[in-house]
């Protein structure tokens, strides 16, 4: 894309530079913010109803908490046909778990490998732990975690690990029955988020 967006697609404050993820509710572009010229990720999706989205709703419940990402700014626009585009504005992450993870592999495969430190695998899981940790806490089911919804970064010595995509995330309620399929296939089970942890620190 790599031009400055016009209003019919992206808010004339950010530039949208690549597209870099995209899933069954969205697109996520890499974008730069002309203000500041800080790198950002825009999640663009589109809107149903005259509502909040439920994953707009849930992320502002866990504002601050620890490892789930958070939004930087919200804001609508529209399609040629006059459909209404969501656009969430996130802090952008150099990787997902699951990029990261894949790219081992290949360094791997050429000879160039390099194995992830023992104290880092335990910084990813424990953080990856704390941030399902804080969703029990709001009584939310994240339903769809595996390695490419989990963000990581690195900051000097540091890994930051933060949990996002939480379009299919739900509020528990004991009496009303969820769709038992709408976890990624092999991350599925009746112990959904506990068993999608596990599974996801297998991958690392």
């Amino acid at each position: 894309m790599n031009k400055t967006a016009n209003s019919k697609n992206v808010q004339p404050k950010y530039k949208l530079e690549k597209l870099i993820g995209k899933g069954t509710f969205g697109k996520v572009y890499y974008a730069i913010d002309l203000s500041t010229q800080e790198a950002v990720a825009i999640k663009r999706s589109p809107k149903w109803r005259n509502k909040v989205s439920r994953e707009v709703h849930l992320l502002r419940k866990m504002r601050y908490s620890t490892n789930i990402i958070n939004i930087k700014s919200i804001f609508y626009t529209f399609t040629e046909k006059g459909f209404i585009i969501q656009n969430i504005v996130f802090k952008h992450m150099t990787y997902s778990l699951g990029k990261y993870i894949r790219l081992k592999k290949q360094e791997k495969r050429e000879n160039k490998y390099d194995r992830i430190a023992s104290f880092d695998l335990r910084s990813i899981i424990y953080q990856i732990c704390i941030g399902v940790k804080h969703l029990h806490e709001h009584n939310f089911a994240h339903r769809d975690l595996k390695p490419d919804n989990i963000l990581i970064d690195f900051d000097a010595s540091n890994i930051k690990v933060e949990i996002c995509d939480l379009g299919s995330a739900k509020k528990v309620e004991t009496d009303i029955i969820s769709i038992p399929y709408i976890c990624s296939r092999w991350y599925r089970a009746p112990e959904l988020q506990t068993w999608t942890y596990g599974v996801s620190n297998l991958f690392v």
